[in-house]
């Protein structure tokens, strides 16, 4: 009985050691959703479902995860958050320090066209924000801060494994792209913008917004499962980004994190410990 208390407490500091590491140092602004029970924690607003295949609540899984459930995206729906402007997370314009976005993803089909994972318009001319998805052989990233376009294009193989995406930014640096905690590409390309950023779209999980390009009017869905989103309003280190994905590692490997048929790329392949 003493020995299992005392797993279960060490267990725990480990845990709390597990968060602090991620939560420390900058003081920046930060959002963690683990989607276990489909939770946004922080943005104080009911979440809208929406598109052809969705239903009165958020689709989880519980068998293919990173850790307790996943947000799945299997089918065609979407999730519409917020489009609150008053921040970093949704206005690259107010992210004085830069920003750092995570997010484990396992992609599910591998066919041509647009997979968005999560936008609030970072590619649309006259708006500003974020977006994130993948086009044909591209993992792509689009930051919109009003007055440029910032923008990075990586060809990946989506190998329907899970993988730990993470990219940082600041109007000063480029765009970093890592992709299992080791750093995958920089982009400095960006251009100008000459239009007002009159429209507003909400930060979605799982689809494009509308009129995302002047020819596309369709939703392109994510045909993909997320877990453990992570956004600072910071940009975050290589040492920590790194540390971050390890330290995932670990704790999937020793029971804090709840592992049940995950399917990690990289556990044929250990990082490099520094």
């Amino acid at each position: 009985m003493k020995r299992k208390l005392w797993k279960f407490y060490t267990r725990l500091l480990l845990f709390y050691c597990f968060m602090t590491a991620f939560t420390k140092g900058d003081n920046a602004r930060y959002y963690y959703w683990s989607f276990d029970e489909g939770e946004f924690n922080g943005i104080g607003e009911t979440p809208a479902i929406s598109g052809e295949d969705a239903s009165n609540e958020i689709q989880l899984s519980s068998s293919d995860i990173v850790s307790g459930k996943s947000l799945n995206f299997s089918t065609n729906y979407y999730i519409d958050l917020t489009t609150r402007r008053d921040e970093c997370l949704l206005s690259p314009d107010l992210c004085v320090n830069g920003h750092t976005y995570c997010l484990w993803v396992k992609t599910l089909q591998n066919t041509s066209g647009w997979h968005y994972y999560f936008t609030n318009g970072g590619n649309i001319e006259d708006s500003k924000g974020v977006s994130f998805y993948h086009f044909n052989g591209d993992l792509v990233i689009k930051l919109s801060d009003g007055s440029f376009y910032y923008f990075l294009y990586h060809s990946i193989d989506f190998n329907k494994f899970w993988n730990h995406y993470c990219w940082t930014w600041n109007t000063s640096s480029p765009i970093e792209l890592f992709i299992n905690g080791t750093s995958a590409t920089k982009s400095t390309s960006k251009q100008s913008k000459n239009v007002s950023t009159s429209k507003t779209f909400p930060l979605r999980f799982g689809a494009n917004c509308e009129y995302s390009h002047p020819s596309i009017y369709n939703h392109y869905y994510a045909s993909s499962l997320f877990d453990e989103f992570w956004f600072w309003e910071v940009q975050k280190s290589k040492e920590f980004v790194l540390n971050a994905f390890q330290l995932t590692l670990e704790f999937i490997n020793q029971g804090m994190l709840i592992q049940s048929s995950v399917m990690l790329f990289i556990i044929n392949n250990p990082p490099h410990k520094q």
